[in-house]
């Protein structure tokens, strides 16, 4: 199983804050990315899995500073590997360019541009399940 989870733990005293944190990531095939003013940073995942017939302890943990203002996206393969009806993948550049070209939306303009991107992106293609 691929998945993506983070904790944000604030750093210093309630008072002291200043806008600083400390994302701590795990990604099992999954990537991160955070939107600042740098630009959009992907932060890779464990290339290991979740799961699967082997038990094994992994440590997937990152520990990233991040401030106020930062914006932070988990993912799903479910966007990035979609089809198309020529069958060509959505893609992680594509998902890359909405994000950043809407970065100064809301969450939920940015929401809605992602799922029209999408939409039209697969048009009449069904959603991929595996």
């Amino acid at each position: 199983m691929d998945v993506c989870l983070c904790r944000i733990e604030k750093e210093g005293s309630v008072r002291k804050l200043n806008g600083k944190a400390r994302l701590v990531f795990s990604g099992a095939r999954r990537p991160l990315y955070i939107l600042n003013g740098k630009g959009i940073e992907m932060i890779r995942g464990d290339r290991k899995t979740i799961g699967g017939r082997y038990k094994r302890n992994w440590n997937l943990q990152q520990g990233i500073p991040v401030s106020r203002g930062d914006r932070i996206y988990l993912t799903t393969d479910g966007i990035s590997d979609q089809n198309s009806p020529e069958r060509e993948k959505f893609g992680i550049n594509r998902l890359m360019d909405i994000l950043f070209s809407n970065a100064e939306q809301s969450m939920e303009k940015q929401k809605q541009s992602l799922e029209e991107e999408l939409i039209g992106f697969m048009k009449y293609e069904k959603q991929r399940m595996i």
